[in-house]
C-alpha cells in the first residue's frame, strides 16, 4: 500500500470516527436529537410521593379519577390520551363534561385545554413540557406534537421511570439550540477534514513536479552529454526508454536542450 492509499484511509477513517462520535452523542439520553425538538434538561421538584405516588394510585383505582382533554385539543393529545386511558382504564371526558374539580388528570396545554390555565401555578412555555401534581390532580403539559412523542410512554410505563417520576414536579425544557450546534460541529468537522485533505493533495502535487523536475534536469544532463560523445539523439532516445525513462519526458528534456 502507497503512502497516498494509506493517507487515504487514515482520512476517510478519522472522518468515520467523528461522524460515530457525533452521533453518539446526538442520541444518548437527556442530550440532543439533531432530527427535531430535543431534550435540553429535566428540571424536578422532589416530594414523599411524587409524580410515581400519584400514578399507582391511579393504576390501583382507577374510577377515581378522570383523564380530561381540552375542548380545543389537538389530535396528538387526543391520541396521547387515549393511549393513556387505555393503559389505565380511566374514564375519558372533554373539559366541558367534568362534574368535579379533583382527582383530574389534564392533558394538553393552557392554549387547548382551558382548566390547564386555572391550575397551572407557574407561566407557560411552548417549549417546555411538563407533568406535575397539583394538589389532587395531575398536569400533563405539552406543547407540540413532538413533545408528546417524546414524552409518549413516560406516563404508561411509570414503573420502569421510578426515579425520574419521583418528584412532585418534572420539567422537559426542549430547545433545538444545541442541535444545530452539533450539526455545526458535524460541518466544521468536515470542513477542516477537506481542508487538510485539500492541502494534502497539493503537497504531493508539489512534491510530483519538484521530483519531475528533477528527472528533467537529469535527462537533459544525460542528453548533452551523450550528444557531446556523438551519438545521435534518436539512440539517446531509444537508450533513455529502455531504461525506464518516460517517453514524453525524454521529448521534453531534447525540446528544452534545443532552446538553450
Amino acid at each position: 500500500m502507497g503512502p497516498e492509499n494509506s493517507t487515504n484511509m487514515l482520512f476517510f477513517t478519522v472522518l468515520k470516527v467523528m461522524v460515530v462520535y457525533v452521533l453518539f452523542i446526538a442520541l444518548s439520553p437527556g442530550l440532543p436529537d439533531i432530527t427535531g425538538s430535543v431534550v435540553e434538561d429535566v428540571q424536578v421538584e422532589k416530594t414523599l410521593n411524587g409524580i410515581h405516588g400519584y400514578l399507582t394510585m391511579v393504576k390501583n383505582h382507577p374510577s377515581d379519577y378522570v383523564l380530561v382533554t381540552g375542548s380545543y385539543a389537538k389530535e396528538y393529545e387526543i391520541n396521547y390520551a387515549e393511549k393513556i386511558s387505555r393503559h389505565f382504564g380511566l374514564r375519558a371526558v372533554d373539559e366541558d363534561d367534568i362534574e368535579t374539580s379533583s382527582k383530574l388528570i389534564l392533558i394538553g396545554n393552557p392554549n387547548t385545554n382551558l382548566l390547564l390555565d386555572k391550575f397551572l401555578k407557574e407561566p407557560y412555555f411552548k417549549n417546555k413540557a411538563m407533568i406535575s401534581v397539583a394538589g389532587d390532580n395531575l398536569l400533563i403539559v405539552i406543547g407540540d406534537e413532538g413533545q408528546t412523542d417524546k414524552l409518549a410512554d413516560t406516563v404508561i410505563e411509570f414503573n420502569e421511570n421510578r426515579y425520574k417520576l419521583s418528584p412532585d414536579k418534572v420539567t422537559f425544557d426542549f430547545d433545538g439550540i444545541k442541535a444545530y450546534i452539533i450539526v455545526a460541529f458535524v460541518i466544521l468537522v468536515l470542513l477542516i477534514l477537506l481542508y487538510l485533505e485539500k492541502s494534502r493533495e497539493v503537497n504531493v502535487s508539489k512534491a510530483k513536479e519538484l521530483k519531475e523536475e528533477y528527472k528533467l534536469e537529469a535527462l537533459e544532463n544525460y542528453i548533452r552529454r551523450y550528444r557531446e560523445e556523438g551519438h545521435p539523439e534518436g539512440q539517446i532516445r531509444k537508450w533513455l526508454i529502455k531504461y525506464g525513462y518516460d517517453a514524453e519526458l525524454i521529448d521534453i528534456a531534447i525540446d528544452g536542450l534545443k532552446e538553450k
